[in-house]
């Protein structure tokens, strides 16, 4: 059950810094 948690904690982390970094390169 943790290791699931962690795996939807990690994948919305991800998006989170992939969203920042596709507002970083549309505003380039």
């Amino acid at each position: 059950m943790k290791n699931v948690l962690i795996l939807g904690a990690g994948g919305q982390i991800a998006r989170h810094v992939i969203n920042q970094l596709a507002d970083k390169q549309t505003i380039k």
